[in-house]
């Protein structure tokens, strides 16, 4: 991430209270007691078995009726206490694309499925379903691979940040990357991945780089704004999902002559067992109505000089700033967001961003009640945001350093230490997507 420019300026501000959301209302359940072949399993078919088939990236499958049976007790409490299906933002913030999940009935309908007994019901009277396929592109263009597997090795920080050149990239002339899929080798280990273009003339210096510690690829903790580096052109972190702009609305600008530039940031602090070879799918047009850019904004204070403090045992640390992306303006026209992302890492407990517009009102993007590092996915807004000239985006993030809360180590959970923004502690960030026009 510290390879995109963070421009703009950070301004201190008090917390916000834009986000609170009031008490949900709960169905009446109804009469007639659902039973697994009309009911429970239409809500399984589209809301659980993308990730809950053989081989797929949840535990088990719960595609049939003696799935859901032998784990009705986890699934009653994953449903109950809303972890499952995985869902982090408040629902009383923003309309989002891709909703994972479950509405108040759907809800009510399987607890009181298990409650029930769980009936298995008649098949004959089974409501049309289907699972839905994994989350993939309509249309693939470009596929690109590392050019070979790469080992992360682990430091005292537990983590390996690297990167890798990856030629091939077809096109001489600019084009826009309109749909973008990353599928990590090795998702244990892969923490976050960022891909970006680099200038073709800036290709043979960066190779020389790569194999020097004798490991593929190069370690590139310290490449911030140098070597070319044009841009980026997407993400990936965990609980992500393959993002399309239909139509070729819109679309990342690839710079003509450029070639790729991945990082990627490996977390190894369970060991590695298997080496990564992370595999990038473009979806690409010619033009564009809409020409998107990426916005990344943190606290350059946290950036150096041991910023973003958060002392060993703080059950509550809060470090929050607002940030004037004035930059971004052209000749004082606003600009449109489609897309938000919070990054945080493995102590993070909740966060939230917003905007403090001109006028002193609020306007919430995004809230994080329940923070989960793997589930922080990019989240496309149901309409996009006007952000006007003199608006702030508002950023807040909240910490929990207690020994309860640490991540383990190789099984062995560390005493807190304080800590500080760098790539194996914390960070705190809000990311977006924006065009200057829409419609």
């Amino acid at each position: 991430m510290l390879l995109l420019a963070v421009a703009g300026c950070s301004i201190d501000m008090p917390p916000a209270d834009f986000a609170a959301c009031g008490p949900v209302a709960t169905p009446d359940g109804g009469v007639t007691a659902p039973d697994y072949w009309h009911d429970a399993k239409p809500i399984f078919d589209a809301k659980c078995a993308t990730c809950h088939v053989d081989g797929g990236i949840a535990p088990m499958p719960l595609l049939t009726y003696a799935d859901a049976r032998d784990w009705a007790g986890l699934i009653y409490s994953a449903v109950d206490r809303k972890l499952m299906p995985p869902w982090p933002p408040n629902d009383c913030c923003q309309a989002y694309q891709h909703d994972r999940s479950l509405s108040a009935a759907d809800r009510d309908t399987l607890l009181r499925w298990i409650d029930g007994g769980l009936p298995e019901g008649d098949p004959a009277t089974a409501t049309p379903s289907q699972p839905l396929p994994p989350p993939q592109l309509s249309r693939v263009d470009v596929t690109l691979q590392m050019p070979t597997p790469y080992t992360p090795v682990a430091t005292e920080e537990t983590s390996d940040l690297r990167c890798f050149v990856v030629e091939g990239w077809p096109y001489d002339e600019e084009v826009f990357v309109t749909g973008f899929d990353v599928r990590p080798g090795n998702a244990a280990i892969v923490h976050h991945v960022i891909v970006q273009t680099v200038d073709a003339s800036a290709v043979p210096e960066l190779k020389a780089r790569e194999g020097a510690d004798g490991r593929a690829g190069f370690d590139c903790r310290n490449l911030r704004g140098e070597l070319h580096v044009n841009g980026g052109v997407g993400g990936w972190t965990p609980g992500s999902v393959p993002q399309e702009s239909p139509d070729a609305t819109l679309g990342v600008p690839f710079p003509a002559k450029s070639d790729v530039l991945l990082q990627i940031h490996y977390d190894v602090r369970a060991g590695v067992t298997m080496p990564d070879q992370t595999e990038i799918r473009f979806q690409v047009a010619p033009s564009v109505k809409h020409r998107m850019r990426a916005l990344v904004a943190a606290n350059p204070l946290w950036l150096a000089n041991d910023g973003l403090e958060i002392e060993a045992g703080d059950p509550d640390a809060m470090h929050n700033f607002a940030y004037d992306p004035s930059v971004y303006f052209s000749k004082g026209a606003p600009f449109f967001l489609h897309a938000v992302n919070l990054h945080m890492h493995f102590l993070g407990s909740h966060g939230r961003i917003g905007i403090h517009r001109a006028d002193g009102s609020w306007d919430c993007l995004l809230d994080i009640p329940a923070w989960d590092y793997h589930w922080s996915s990019w989240y496309q807004l149901a309409e996009p945001v006007q952000f006007n000239p003199g608006d702030l985006l508002y950023v807040e993030c909240h910490w929990d350093n207690t020994i309860g809360n640490q991540a383990p180590v190789n099984g062995v959970v560390p005493a807190p230490r304080d800590l500080h923004w760098a790539t194996a502690e914390e960070m705190c960030a809000a990311l977006g997507l924006f065009t200057d026009t829409w419609p």
